[in-house]
């Protein structure tokens, strides 16, 4: 079976994708910003005033329900933003 795995060039498998067992294809540029990567991170939103964490837990109840007028079921809803990064490095 090994033989058989060399000769298609699946036998290590830090080159498969493991749920799939698909190679992976790595994108490679001769140089930088060749290929441009983006990262999405989402963040909750702090309240106007600061958040418990930094005020205290009653305080930062009465910031909560300061900063914003929408609501799920008599909780406020202070939602969330998603910060954008890009990067135009190589990737290996």
């Amino acid at each position: 079976m090994h033989c058989v795995l060399v000769r298609h060039g699946l036998n290590r498998l830090a080159w498969l994708d493991r749920p799939t067992g698909e190679p992976i294809r790595r994108h490679q540029r001769a140089r930088p910003g060749g290929l441009v990567h983006v990262d999405i991170k989402k963040l909750g939103n702090i309240p106007a005033g600061g958040g418990w964490r930094a005020v205290g837990r009653t305080a930062g109840d009465r910031n909560r329900q300061a900063t914003t007028t929408e609501r799920k079921s008599c909780t406020p809803v202070i939602g969330y933003s998603c910060i954008h990064s890009a990067d135009g490095g190589v990737l290996a």
